[in-house]
């Protein structure tokens, strides 16, 4: 039997669909590699509190929410990282002079602006997605970017692409092009500089006294790629992005093509 390995999976785009699609041969290939003594990692760019209840039920060994910036194993917190209110303000500002709607996230909740709010229900209107009742429920405030308990968000409609984002805001929050939709590149995503999956994935790992050589990492987006490259060995979905394809080890077929069936059978894990 093959050495206990500790697997890493992004949710959106590799475990569920943009729909909250789960295929029935995913979560049957979580039971045999759990069976099999093989921990299970969520390692997802969703806050913690934003993370499907029913995925949560099935009870991974630790969880890497919001991109690296938070880390729990059961109910004990490992880490925990904001972004600093002056560098959200700057944000804010750039991606109301480029015309982008932003969404601020963080284990307290998500943050934004009526106006705001109006856009992504449109968005995702487009998308054919209901988020009607999901984006009402969120917190709405006049300065969302001042708050002290921001991990990361989301943003969508720019009328620059993402690298002059990152040009304008500098180091201090690292912009990534988004992970869910076809647009990656005037759809984006935020975190803190220095902070991505692969910080959450260490901390994970030096909590469990394992090695790297022992991780396993499936991802499908750009904000897999730290993820995928510090796995020993990587996995990206078949119809993921193209920049996580050629930063894995190993593509699989799609997600609702039984990808993580057959991502785990390619590696060994079931």
């Amino acid at each position: 039997m093959m050495k206990q390995k500790i697997v890493f999976l992004d949710v959106d785009g590799t475990l569920v669909d943009f729909k909250m699609t789960m295929p029935e041969s995913a979560r049957k290939a979580l039971e045999l590699a759990r069976e099999n003594g093989h921990l299970l990692v969520l390692c997802t760019g969703r806050a913690y509190c934003d993370i499907y209840p029913w995925l949560m039920d099935f009870g991974f060994d630790a969880v890497v929410a919001s991109a690296g910036a938070h880390v729990m194993h059961n109910e004990t917190e490992l880490y925990h990282s904001f972004i600093d209110p002056k560098d959200l303000s700057k944000l804010a500002q750039i991606f109301k002079n480029h015309g982008a709607a932003c969404v601020f996230q963080g284990s307290a909740g998500r943050f934004m602006t009526e106006e705001n709010a109006s856009a992504f229900l449109e968005f995702f209107r487009k998308m054919d997605i209901n988020m009607d009742g999901k984006v009402l429920q969120n917190t709405i405030v006049e300065e969302p970017h001042l708050r002290n308990d921001i991990e990361s968000g989301v943003y969508q409609g720019a009328n620059v692409g993402i690298d002059q984002i990152q040009k304008e805001v500098g180091d201090a929050v690292t912009i990534t092009g988004a992970s869910f939709g076809v647009d990656r590149e005037y759809n984006g995503e935020f975190t803190k500089g220095g902070i991505n999956k692969a910080t959450g994935m260490d901390i994970v790992m030096n909590h469990f006294g394992m090695e790297v050589s022992d991780a396993i990492a499936f991802g499908d987006s750009q904000n897999d790629i730290p993820m995928l490259r510090y796995a020993g060995v990587s996995v990206a979905m078949g119809d993921g992005a193209k920049p996580a394809l050629e930063a894995a080890d190993h593509v699989t077929t799609p997600l609702l093509e039984d990808g993580i069936w057959n991502g785990f059978k390619l590696v060994g894990l079931i």
